[in-house]
């Protein structure tokens, strides 16, 4: 589904000129509304969601892909089902985890999770995940702009622990090329990491027909940085 140009985190308009793509989103409504009403289940006092429910963690990670989920899904049932009550609703469930993510903010980064008491636990820098690449997730998903001063000093943070990140440095702990990282550094502006980065993937991994651990989630967040350095947003 073809959904044009648009800044980092904001969701499209849902809108495309193929009728077997707008006939599929179509028949799938209740599916849709099923995934979004488990995310809501999920949620907690304040809007995040534990890890599971027999390990109450709130982490950042995971809460910034629901929070993108839900977005992406008001925006869905708004311009796709012309649904606006249902788009309100979960407008509002996304609000609410939005505020509880921000309030995840500690002293220049963010906080890898929060404990079952409220507690935040600062992260590691010199640990690549969760807590380094922690970093990056909420202007990623949209829950902050690139233009905040959060956004920008944890990037600062993260570059400053992983200066070799687009050479995948962070290899010597994780074998993932994480080409979402790539993507965060578009939605930073980061052209200079991005491109660096990009001839990393195409040596490491293009140029050799793409071997394992590459695999199609890293495609699709690589073929969104390669789309941020031929100027079409990502």
């Amino acid at each position: 589904m073809s959904v044009g140009k648009k800044a980092p985190g904001q969701p499209g308009s849902m809108k495309t000129g193929d009728a077997n793509a707008r006939s599929f989103i179509a028949g799938h409504s209740y599916q849709f509304d099923v995934i979004g009403g488990v995310l809501i289940q999920t949620q907690q006092s304040g809007g995040l969601t534990w890890a599971k429910p027999d390990y109450q963690s709130k982490y950042l990670m995971d809460n910034c892909e629901a929070y993108r989920g839900l977005r992406d899904l008001a925006s869905l049932f708004q311009n796709a089902f012309g649904d606006s009550a249902k788009a309100a609703y979960y407008n509002n469930a996304a609000n609410s985890m939005q505020n509880d993510i921000l309030g995840m903010w500690l002293n220049g980064t963010w906080a890898v999770y929060k404990n079952d008491i409220g507690g935040l636990a600062a992260p590691n820098m010199r640990t690549w995940y969760a807590d380094a690449s922690a970093q990056v997730f909420p202007v990623l998903m949209g829950d902050v702009n690139s233009s905040d001063p959060r956004a920008q000093q944890s990037y600062a943070a993260f570059n400053a622990a992983w200066p070799g990140w687009s050479s995948l440095s962070f290899n010597s702990q994780d074998p993932f090329p994480w080409c979402l990282i790539g993507t965060a550094a578009a939605a930073m502006g980061d052209s200079a990491r991005v491109s660096s980065y990009i001839n990393t993937i195409q040596n490491k991994y293009q140029n050799i027909g793409f071997p394992w651990p590459f695999y199609i989630a890293e495609a699709g967040w690589l073929m969104r940085a390669d789309n941020y350095m031929l100027g079409r947003g990502i």
